[in-house]
């Protein structure tokens, strides 16, 4: 759904500074863990994942998947870094020694955006207004969230971040974060990133897609399919809103 410009607070946020990526990819999830961001991409064929140093966002090592998965998210709770397929219905639990694939399990339906939470579940998206909650030991459905604003529901949520006690989600096809209350499901805060967006597609690049929070830094970085940059959102420009 288009999400009305004037249902909650929409702002264009600052951004103060970017990070190259090692190689422009389809991005389909970002996850930090440790010194490391996760990064992986998509598409039939292409799909691969990268470890990256949280600090210089440099390239440790890298990975391609199986030709007939199509990678969406990633993330890690407790040691266990797993990663979603879109519509090959199984979910991956990836070594992040070697980055080899030590076992899959079957997931019904479509999956796209994977984030862990501050109580070790992982939260996941399906491109519907839900979002569901998971045990990390055997991807067990705990809980769901309907997304809305205005109490209307909110569909296509994408990527999907845990900054500080909110959710953010970016909405598929739009330039669109929204910032969600996690317990009661209503979004909060629209962030409007048309101007990066704009710029990066003018270079080749896609659609809006990967959200990381760098605690160390205060400041989330966001980036998308086929983009050169990680742009840099400091949270201090929020505090007094």
């Amino acid at each position: 759904m288009a999400i009305q410009a004037n249902a909650f607070s929409t702002i264009q946020p600052v951004i103060d500074r970017s990070k190259p990526l090692p190689n422009a990819c389809f991005t389909q999830g970002l996850s930090l863990a440790g010194d490391s961001i996760w990064l992986s991409c998509g598409q039939y064929n292409q799909s691969k994942i990268y470890q990256l140093q949280a600090e210089n966002w440099h390239v440790i090592q890298e990975k391609s998947l199986p030709q007939q998965w199509f990678a969406e998210g990633i993330a890690e709770v407790d040691g266990a870094l797993r990663l979603l397929t879109w519509k090959n219905q199984l979910i991956a639990s990836i070594n992040k020694k070697d980055l080899t694939i030590i076992s899959t399990s079957r997931f019904k339906g479509e999956a796209w955006g994977l984030a862990s939470t501050p109580d070790n579940h992982f939260i996941l998206s399906d491109g519907s207004s839900i979002i569901r909650w998971f045990t990390p030991e055997n991807f067990d459905e705990v809980r769901r969230l309907n997304v809305k604003a205005n109490s209307v529901e909110v569909n296509l949520l994408n990527e999907l971040e845990w900054v500080n006690d909110k959710i953010w989600a970016n909405i598929w096809l739009t330039n669109t974060i929204v910032i969600i209350d996690p317990t009661s499901g209503a979004i909060e805060r629209r962030l409007d990133l048309t101007n990066i967006s704009q710029h990066e597609q003018n270079r080749g690049g896609d659609v809006l897609n990967g959200i990381v929070f760098i605690p160390d830094e205060n400041a989330v970085y966001v980036t998308g399919k086929w983009w050169r940059q990680a742009y840099r959102i400091p949270l201090s420009q929020f505090t007094a809103n």
